[in-house]
């Protein structure tokens, strides 16, 4: 029996939920902690990942991501302590999809299937069985195809916004002060990534109630239009708590730019400096589990009729479903016009702007903002030659400027967000994506789609474009990634993948630094928070390397322990002689 309870206690649960029994929420602090659920867990389990169109995939329970699950695993499986110190992000923002790697996942299984008139073949994935080669089965392929392919045609035709993906790290703020990393509260005596947070967004709070007035005041006009209205009756209880004010917690989420050296940031004058990229919400007053699912889909909607890129995050078993507004166009000036740097208004790449300028930008909103950069589809936007100016300048015969070296994206990449659903993607150059080679990489699933889609040329089942698509994502996905390797036989060849493997590893590390505090800040509380700290880092490491390089899970989780405490070794080390000569 205690075997059989043990083995259940480690599956997949609802978000914030316990396994089973009657519970209450256990945050204490930070959004939502006041809001008080008295709800009996579900036994059941369910999928999370979302694939386009908001379809499950298979996974863990409520929108939480396979990643998440996998990486409490390990921290199981390695013994790894909790932070003491630390107190949990009661917040955190939702993972963002490559955009390349959600397009292929969802069209690679149909144009495999096409590929192979539907019937199962080793390429396709599929098993042996030949019910599968029977007409029913070649029929259920091709409907199953078809589904999958429209999804994707209504993706690539949808309208989208896309702002600057900016590179350093996430830091949240909502309107009491409460400060947030990516996973993490920042305490008030603390800095952040050697910057004082607290002092650099002191006023940011007083902004946050300003824009929460607006956006209370956006959702009770909206709320009761005829449109609404139509898929919702009339609920009076909900129009009384919409007039009631104070409805929502807000947070706004912006990035932190830590990364000096990075493409044109020193010359713009943004390092240090925090620029506002989304905002999540949630109802603030507390009421049953039913009355705030069906509150949170109100909310959306009547925010998507007033313009905003809307999403609501979560599955529809989700207890405590969340917003996040996107950036669009209407949220940048209303932030822009509280008086709140964003990532769209305070920062542009220079070349792209003196360009626009010289040229006649399009679009250009009154207040100055030349992005977001709104496109009638994504397909337009993947294809246009403003993208191509952003990640591969050498292609554009530039007569105006010389600022980025030639064939130097200006930029780590674009976040993507579709309308009206506000879906957020990433769109990164080759210089930031997984080495071509690796197992499961974006370039590799989408040199395997051009190459299908090759021998699909006619068929009137592909959406119209998406062979041009994936030769204008495979390009962008190889530039600036330089030559592949050629690997020499025996000893060598051994010493070259350590050699690449030690790579990943330090790249993986360098970027899991930036989802923390700094070292020296856990080394200060003594060894037992830096034992605990080697856990979480050596579990996101070694998550990281299954998810974006594809290392097997034994492999990655021994690459990740090696490089997390040799690097944590050394800092360790210089932090100590630096404290014990008073520096």
């Amino acid at each position: 029996m205690l075997m059989l309870f043990s083995c259940y206690a480690l599956l997949p649960t609802p978000h914030r939920v316990p396994a089973f029994g009657t519970v209450q929420p256990t945050r204490s602090t930070g959004l939502r902690s006041g809001t008080a659920f008295f709800i009996q867990a579900r036994g059941r389990q369910a999928s999370g990942d979302t694939a386009i169109g908001g379809r499950s995939t298979g996974g863990v329970w409520s929108g939480q991501s396979t990643k998440q699950s996998r990486c409490r695993q390990l921290k199981m499986g390695s013994k790894a302590k909790q932070l003491p110190p630390e107190q949990e992000n009661p917040l955190k923002w939702p993972p963002c999809a490559n955009l390349g790697r959600k397009l292929c996942d969802s069209v690679l299984p149909a144009l495999r299937l096409l590929a192979s008139d539907g019937r199962s073949s080793d390429k396709a994935g599929a098993t042996t069985d030949p019910r599968l080669d029977s007409p029913q089965g070649i029929e259920a392929a091709r409907q199953t195809a078809m589904a999958e392919l429209d999804v994707a045609a209504d993706w690539l035709n949808a309208p989208c916004c896309a702002t600057v993906k900016l590179d350093g790290t996430n830091v949240g703020i909502d309107g009491r002060g409460l400060l947030v990393g990516r996973n993490y509260v920042v305490p008030p005596e603390e800095r952040y990534q050697k910057v004082d947070v607290h002092a650099l967004l002191s006023k940011v709070p007083a902004q946050i109630k300003i824009l929460t007035d607006e956006l209370e005041a956006t959702c009770r006009v909206h709320s009761s239009k005829q449109g609404l209205l139509r898929r919702w009756p009339a609920d009076p209880a909900f129009d009384e708590w919409l007039a009631g004010g104070a409805i929502l917690q807000v947070m706004l989420y912006g990035e932190l730019i830590v990364n000096q050296g990075k493409y044109d940031y020193e010359a713009a004058g943004i390092f240090r400096q925090w620029f506002c990229f989304g905002v999540l919400i949630s109802p603030s007053t507390p009421m049953d589990s039913t009355k705030y699912v069906d509150y949170v889909a109100r909310l959306a909607a009547a925010l998507q009729a007033a313009g905003y890129n809307c999403h609501q995050i979560g599955q529809p078993w989700d207890l405590q479903p969340l917003l996040r507004i996107g950036p669009n166009e209407k949220l940048m000036r209303l932030l822009y016009t509280v008086g709140i740097s964003t990532v769209s208004h305070d920062y542009q790449p220079r070349m792209l702007t003196e360009v626009e300028g010289a040229q006649g930008p399009e679009e250009t909103p009154a207040n100055g903002i030349r992005l977001p950069r709104r496109s009638a589809s994504l397909r337009e936007l993947i294809l246009s030659e403003w993208a191509s100016q952003f990640f591969m300048p050498a292609a554009q015969k530039n007569p105006v400027t010389e600022l980025a070296p030639q064939g130097q994206p200006l930029g780590e990449g674009l976040v993507v967000c579709s309308e009206p659903g506000g879906e957020l993607t990433k769109w990164k150059h080759g210089g930031e994506e997984a080495p071509a080679g690796i197992a499961g990489n974006t370039p590799d699933k989408l040199a395997e789609a051009v190459e299908l889609l090759h021998g699909l040329q006619g068929n009137s089942m592909l959406p119209p474009g998406l062979l041009e698509v994936c030769e204008r994502l495979q390009l962008v996905a190889t530039s600036g990634a330089g030559p592949k390797k050629t690997k020499a036989a025996g000893k060598k060849e051994k010493q070259q993948i350590k050699a690449k493997a030690d790579k990943d590893a330090l790249a993986v590390w360098a970027s899991t630094l930036t989802k923390v505090n700094t070292l020296e800040t856990t080394f200060a509380k003594g060894l037992e928070a830096k034992a605990a700290l080697e856990g979480t880092l050596i579990a996101q490491v070694a998550l990281d390397l299954e998810a974006d390089y594809g290392y097997e899970p034994s492999k990655a989780l021994a690459r990740a322990a090696g490089v997390v405490r040799t690097e944590m070794g050394k800092r360790y080390g210089q932090w100590k002689r630096e404290t014990s000569r008073g520096e």
